[in-house]
């Protein structure tokens, strides 16, 4: 006996069942496995027939395990709709079609209205991490456009410089290497800045050596 009630599923609440609906909606990773996700939860709830969701790109029909099992539209079911809505956004309709209001034990209403600002609150969530992330991708290219731009400057100052050519003269003849070796003009700054870094860190060691070098041969 005790093995039987322990094999018994939970009571439905309403309350748990609201929850877990929440927690996908702050959690989902992406839009579709968090709308399946909640539309299960929501088909559990008892009277619960199928549901409907239109949300821009998004649509999805879900019926419930009986509703498949028997194969049919039940006659005896009342269709309830709500906006996918949240925060000022709105981004579509959820559809649920239930048993009728005698044979339900709780209100569906409540639910409908609580699925369909979920909805909306995954989306908006979703969408904020993506403008996110867009805002962040278009500063590390900025950063970079930037960086080049540095680079191919610095990098005709020192052509200039080391060949005792004008700067405008220097950027030109980097130009023509940069076609000449198939590689971009900011790489090929990037390389000349960066051999003349590795060439300014030589230089202190030879200064050294020299320096050793003329003190031993005085003695």
């Amino acid at each position: 006996m005790s093995a039987l009630l322990q094999t018994r599923p939970a009571p439905f609440t309403m309350g748990s069942l609201l929850a877990q609906i929440g927690l996908i909606a702050n959690t989902a990773k992406n839009e579709l496995s968090g709308f399946r996700d909640m539309i299960a939860l929501a088909l559990s709830a008892p009277g619960v027939r199928r549901i409907t969701v239109d949300a821009r790109l998004i649509t999805l029909v879900a019926q419930s395990p009986v509703a498949r099992g028997l194969n049919r539209r039940f006659s005896n079911t009342q269709s309830i709709w709500a906006s996918i809505e949240a925060n000022g956004r709105s981004w579509g309709r959820v559809n649920v079609a239930t048993d009728e209001y005698s044979e339900l034990s709780w209100q569906p209403e409540g639910l409908v209205s609580f699925l369909g600002q979920q909805l909306a609150l995954l989306l908006n969530r979703l969408d904020l991490v993506r403008e996110r992330e867009n805002r962040v991708a278009q500063k590390d290219r900025l950063a970079k456009r930037l960086k080049a731009r540095k680079d191919v400057n610095r990098a005709g100052g020192l052509v200039a410089s080391e060949r005792g050519i004008s700067q405008h003269q220097a950027l030109q003849d980097l130009v023509r290497q940069a076609r000449t070796s198939r590689e971009t003009l900011s790489q090929l700054a990037e390389t000349v800045v960066l051999r003349h870094k590795a060439k300014q860190r030589r230089l202190p060691v030879q200064r050294r050596f020299q320096t050793n070098t003329r003190i031993n041969g005085e003695r």
